[in-house]
């Protein structure tokens, strides 16, 4: 069901997300030392040697992005290709970029002011599904930019009616998403755990889900019927049919008991949704099936944190991400006098990767712990 065909060991620091391009000729990497890294489709995938082997190879001469500062989020234009491809990005205390991912060069930005005219920064940003706007999140408010005038030109839309208020939604907007049915619905999740669904015609709530953790992500099923969304701290990952809102039709339960946002993505085919967690493992589930234990399978794919996945957009491979933060504290006082540094984590071990899974229906196929091709029976999976 899943085999490793690649994998490129990245910087010092840890992979926070990797995205597909729209028509899957490069992946990008978000990074914890503020770039992005856009690597082409032919150097993630090892020779079968290596793979067999488990070896891991350098990331080979990927376009490096380099932010001023730390990167909040960021998102593939709809119509970006290998000749003429772009990504949206919002860094801290600075203009939302758009790069172009061929060249790492800045192409135009967009300027949101506060109301002391100071740069305002927005937690979450995405284009809809023409690409010819740009929605961003901050706290309180949506603010639109037209994707072809950069500058400071934006439509303000209030989720609240006033600080006070008890209606509406609250708090930093964190993820956004266009429902893909192209009826101009579009999903907002906010860190005080609440989802709020509007109408991108008219810029009005329709309906606010709430009884969640900070959403740290929500994403719509390719049919555009369900919602799916996940929050910090919380294992679960929530299900709702739109077509009957308000009411959770399933939960599907992840190790994540972390601040860290965790990603997880659906097939283009809307059949099965893939997690990864906080022990390392991709965990599938099977979306189409009403009741019962939807949980496929169960693998360990890295050796940390896996942060992200993402599906390509046309061919049966998955993009995984690895890495997270690992604390210091201090420790007794060394022999010598001074003090000693202990990690809080515990043993760890560190794994800044991509890799690029393979996958099929009727058998998985994987690595052990010594790097040699092994096959599991789907019976034997692991799903605790």
């Amino acid at each position: 069901m899943i085999r490793r065909v690649g994998s490129a060991v990245g910087p010092t620091t840890f992979f926070k997300c990797v995205k597909w391009s729209p028509d899957g000729s490069i992946a990008v990497s978000s990074n914890n030392d503020r770039s992005f890294r856009a690597i082409q489709y032919s150097s993630l995938f090892n020779s079968t040697e290596a793979t067999n082997e488990g070896n891991e190879h350098e990331l080979q001469n990927p376009v490096l992005i380099t932010a001023p500062e730390p990167v909040n989020d960021f998102c593939f234009h709809p119509a970006s290709t290998v000749e003429c491809g772009y990504i949206l990005g919002s860094v801290r205390d600075h203009p939302i970029h758009l790069w172009d991912t061929a060249t790492g060069q800045a192409h135009c930005k967009y300027t949101a002011l506060d109301h002391m005219e100071q740069i305002a920064t927005p937690i979450s940003a995405c284009f809809n599904l023409d690409g010819s706007k740009i929605y961003c999140g901050f706290y309180n408010h949506i603010q639109v930019f037209d994707t072809e005038r950069p500058g400071r030109d934006s439509e303000r839309i209030s989720i609240t009616k006033t600080r006070k208020s008890r209606d509406g939604q609250k708090g930093l907007i964190s993820t956004l998403c266009f429902n893909p049915d192209h009826s101009g619905l579009f999903a907002a999740g906010s860190f005080s755990g609440s989802l709020g669904l509007y109408d991108s015609c008219t810029n009005k709530m329709l309906y606010t889900l709430n009884k969640l953790g900070g959403v740290t992500q929500a994403k719509f099923s390719p049919d555009g019927c369900f919602l799916f969304a996940a929050s910090r701290k919380r294992k679960e990952i929530v299900c709702w049919d739109i077509r009957n809102t308000g009411e959770i039709v399933y939960t599907l339960e992840r190790p994540a008991t972390t601040n860290q946002r965790l990603y997880f993505d659906i097939d283009p085919w809307g059949q099965t949704l893939v997690s990864g967690d906080q022990d390392g493992y991709l965990n599938a589930w099977d979306i189409t099936q009403s009741e019962g234990d939807r949980l496929l399978w169960r693998y360990p794919a890295h050796s940390d944190t896996c942060s992200s996945v993402s599906f390509h957009p046309f061919e049966p491979l998955i993009a995984s991400s690895s890495g997270q933060r690992h604390f210091e504290t201090l420790d007794d006082a060394t022999d010598d006098g001074g003090v000693g540094f202990a990690a809080m984590d515990g043993d760890h071990t560190d794994d800044n990767s991509v890799r690029v899974w393979q996958y099929h229906t009727q058998t998985i196929v994987g690595m052990d712990a010594q790097g040699q091709e092994v096959g599991i029976d789907n019976n034997n999976i692991d799903k605790t």
